[in-house]
């Protein structure tokens, strides 16, 4: 079975999905996709190198080389679904399961984008509901 390509944008401090996605509390609300069965973050500069150390199971990404990357003009930075739907243009991916809690109105603009957004039902991460030793 093909793993689904989700999407969470929130902090982990305050997100348990989040913060079992990526194993690190971060205060700020960033962007997490699990694409292919493959975690990535898309995090401010100054949380990098911690990501990196601590969340070696993510690849960890630029906000602001994506940002420079998706500005049209060069001045104004570029939208968080900007950002997002240009990831995952480049994995050929145009739909994306996303929380319950998932903000509605980064949902409205990804769909503006025609990114296909979808609230999954039940757990996000079904394992989460059993304790492990980790």
């Amino acid at each position: 079975m093909k793993p689904e390509n989700l999407l969470i944008v929130a902090d982990s401090e305050r997100d348990a999905n989040m913060l079992y996605a990526v194993r690190l509390f971060i205060s700020d609300p960033f962007i997490h996709l699990r694409i292919g069965g493959e975690n990535h973050v898309i995090l401010s500069d100054l949380e990098i190198d911690r990501a990196k150390k601590l969340a070696r199971h993510c690849h960890v990404h630029s906000l602001s080389q994506h940002q420079q990357r998706c500005a049209k003009d060069g001045k104004k930075p570029a939208s968080p679904a900007k950002i997002i739907q240009q990831f995952l243009r480049g994995h050929k991916i145009r739909k994306v399961l996303v929380p319950a809690n998932f903000p509605h109105g980064l949902a409205r603009e990804l769909r503006r984008l025609h990114v296909r957004v979808k609230v999954k039902k039940g757990a996000l991460f079904p394992e989460r509901e059993l304790k492990s030793a980790d």
